[in-house]
């Protein structure tokens, strides 16, 4: 048995393996430093979302999706684009998804339905195509 250690206890890298096992191969000091880097992002999200309901639930969803640099840059750029839609426009934002639904569906990758930034409905979007696209004879 190594110095200093209680019997049953295991060596240091016994217990750094077994650390790493439990916990998707991180030791607790590298699960520390990755849950704090993905709270500082899912802050920045948060303060971004226009729809400030049940941030636990929206934290479990931004973890779940575990972002990089280049997937958290798809979601904000996601989002700046889903604020200005008509959906979450219309009725002083009564469509808005709550931040954890929209995380979980991966909103940031839905495709834009409407001329780029005109909050008009799809009717009305589909007549100024017609008009954009007309000529007088």
């Amino acid at each position: 048995m190594e110095k200093g250690m209680e019997k049953g206890m295991g060596t240091e890298k016994q217990l750094n393996a077994s650390a790493k096992l439990g916990n998707g191969g991180l030791t607790v000091k590298e699960r520390l430093k990755t849950e704090g880097v993905c709270k500082n992002l899912f802050e920045q999200f948060w303060q971004s979302y226009p729809k400030k309901k049940s941030k636990d639930a929206a934290l479990k969803a931004f973890k779940k999706r575990n972002p990089d640099d280049t997937l958290f840059e798809e979601i904000m750029t996601g989002l700046e684009k889903a604020k200005q839609s008509s959906d979450w426009l219309k009725e002083g934002g009564r469509f808005i998804p709550h931040p954890a639904t929209w995380l979980n569906a991966g909103g940031w990758m839905d495709e834009e339905a409407e001329i780029e930034g005109a909050p008009y409905s799809e009717t009305t979007a589909q007549n100024l195509r017609v008009l954009k696209d007309w000529r007088p004879t």
